[in-house]
């Protein structure tokens, strides 16, 4: 049997935890983390001839240390205690949660981009190209409601090709010098704003 650890990270109320118990179900348990007084969600989900790990770190706003929380997940991402991370993210609020992503990547390329919460979009006049956003990042994204259990399976047929051809070239820092400014320009990219007339009929018919 291959084991593989997956690490669900984001910013808090973007759905990790709903993914993580949509995902492992009752195969969890809460872990001591090493050395502090907090704890972390641990769950697998036995797949074929692999066994999928999961971790459920706690929500926060940044990489950059500055609480003992953010410390410690700093340090979770850069020891790689992870062979594989899922940014969860809400995806009407993606422009304010990419900035952590941005950082995530100077640190690893094995990301899948989880945008949660696709259904509650019909509500907004906010739409998402995942396509032009996976080009611009280099990475998969997929689209789902973990509340729902939508998407879930693209989800996992996503982390199998991974085990196949996982990422081995981390993008370089210097290429993110202001994830905020580069945030702005990755979100105006890969989303269109639609008069709020339009989103009302949109979500009325389901589109």
């Amino acid at each position: 049997m291959r084991n593989y650890t997956i690490t669900l990270i984001g910013v808090p109320s973007s759905g990790k935890t709903t993914l993580f118990n949509a995902v492992t179900g009752r195969n969890q348990a809460k872990v001591p983390w090493p050395n502090s007084e907090f704890l972390l969600s641990k769950g697998k989900f036995p797949h074929g001839e692999v066994i999928y790990h999961f971790y459920d770190l706690p929500g926060v706003q940044s990489l950059s240390g500055t609480s003992p929380l953010e410390g410690l997940i700093n340090q979770w991402v850069t020891e790689h205690a992870s062979n594989l991370f899922l940014f969860v993210c809400n995806a009407a609020c993606l422009e304010q949660e990419l900035p952590l992503l941005l950082t995530l990547m100077t640190h690893t390329p094995n990301i899948i981009v989880c945008l949660n919460k696709v259904d509650l979009l019909r509500r907004t006049p906010l739409s998402i190209d995942t396509d032009v956003l996976s080009k611009q990042l280099s990475l998969p994204v997929i689209r789902l409601s973990a509340k729902k259990q939508n998407g879930l399976y693209q989800l996992l047929c996503s982390i199998d090709d991974w085990t196949e051809q996982p990422a081995t070239a981390k993008m370089p820092l210097s290429n993110f010098t202001s994830p905020s400014k580069q945030a702005t320009e990755l979100f105006r990219s890969c989303s269109t704003t639609f008069s709020n007339l339009f989103a009302k009929w949109r979500y009325q018919h389901g589109k």
